[in-house]
C-alpha cells in the first residue's frame, strides 16, 4: 500500500463533493475514480495515467489536479527527478489558480517545498493558509517553526563572531541588544501562535518549540535578570510538558505529515518528566 495512503483519509472520497464530481464529463468522474483507486493500491504510474487523462477531460476539475499533484510528488519521494517535482508544483498551483480557497492545496504545495529546501515559499504559503484560517494549527505550528528558524541562526551566528558556545546566554554580551532588535518580533510571534496551537492540539512537537522559544527569548532579555529567570522558568515547564505528552502519546501517535521537522525531543528522564 502507498505510505501516503493516509492522506486519502486525511480527504476522503466522501469529501469530493457532488458538484464537484458533476462538473465533470462521465468519462472524466471514470478517470478520476479509476486513479483514486489506483492510489490506494500503490500503483503509482497508473495512477498518474489515470489522473493524466481526468484532466485532459476536464482541465477545470481541482479534485483531480490536486490528486495528481499528490502522485506527482509521490513519484518525487520515490525518485526526485526534477521533471516529477516540477510537475507536482505545477499541478499544486493549478489547483490555486482554479481555487485560491483551497487551504489543503497550499499545505500540501508548502510542505513540498519545504523539503525541496525551498523555505521563503514554503513559509509564505503557510501564512496565507494561516490568513484563510486563523484557527488552522497546521498553518499556524509551521508559521511559528519558520519564526525559529530565523532568529535560532541569528542568535547563534552572533555567538559565533564573538567565539561563543551556542549554549552560552547572550543576556550579558555587549551585542545583545543589537541580537534583540533583529529577532524579538519574530520570538513574540512565534509563541503567540503556538500558544494558539496548543489550545487547538496537544502534541509534543509545538510543546517542543514553546520550549526553545522561551528559552531564545530569556537570551534576549538583555540586563534583565528578573525576566530571563521567568522564560527559563517557562521553558523548562515546556519541555516537561512535552515529554509528559510524549510518554502519553507514544503509543497511539500516527506520524503526522504536516509538521515540518523539529528541534530534538525532549530528552527522557523517567516517566516523572521532571528536571
Amino acid at each position: 500500500m502507498n505510505p501516503y495512503f493516509w492522506y486519502l483519509c486525511l480527504v476522503p472520497i466522501s469529501s469530493l463533493t457532488v458538484s464537484s464530481l458533476d462538473s465533470q464529463t462521465p468519462d472524466a468522474k471514470t478517470e478520476l475514480s479509476l486513479g483514486i483507486a489506483a492510489y490506494k493500491r500503490g500503483a503509482d504510474r497508473e495512477t498518474i495515467l489515470h489522473l493524466e487523462h481526468a484532466v485532459s477531460l476536464d482541465s477545470r476539475s481541482t479534485v483531480a489536479h490536486f490528486y495528481l499533484a499528490l502522485a506527482y510528488e509521490w513519484m518525487c519521494r520515490i525518485d526526485c527527478e526534477s521533471h516529477w517535482s516540477a510537475l507536482a508544483i505545477q499541478e499544486y498551483n493549478r489547483v490555486l489558480d482554479l481555487d485560491p480557497s483551497r487551504k489543503d492545496a497550499l499545505k500540501s504545495l508548502a510542505h513540498f517545498l519545504y523539503m525541496l529546501a525551498r523555505f521563503d515559499e514554503a513559509e509564505g504559503l503557510y501564512r496565507k493558509a494561516a490568513t484563510l484560517d486563523a484557527n488552522d494549527p497546521e498553518a499556524l505550528y509551521a508559521v511559528a517553526v519558520f519564526d525559529w528558524r530565523r532568529t535560532y541562526r541569528v542568535l547563534v551566528e552572533g555567538k559565533f563572531r564573538l567565539n561563543l558556545s551556542p549554549k552560552q546566554p547572550a543576556i550579558g554580551l555587549p551585542s545583545c541588544h543589537e541580537i534583540r532588535t533583529k529577532t524579538i518580533r519574530e520570538v513574540e510571534e512565534g509563541i503567540a501562535l503556538l500558544t494558539r496551537t496548543l489550545q487547538l492540539v496537544s502534541y509534543v512537537e509545538p510543546q517542543t518549540y514553546m520550549a526553545v522559544l522561551y528559552k531564545e527569548r530569556a537570551d534576549l532579555q538583555c540586563g534583565d535578570r528578573a525576566a530571563y529567570k521567568r522564560d527559563m522558568a517557562s521553558e523548562k515547564q515546556w519541555w516537561n510538558r512535552a515529554c509528559v505528552t510524549w510518554h502519553t502519546q507514544k503509543q497511539s501517535i500516527s506520524p503526522i505529515r504536516w509538521f515540518p521537522g523539529q528541534p530534538p525531543p525532549p530528552p527522557k528522564r523517567g516517566d516523572a518528566c521532571r528536571w
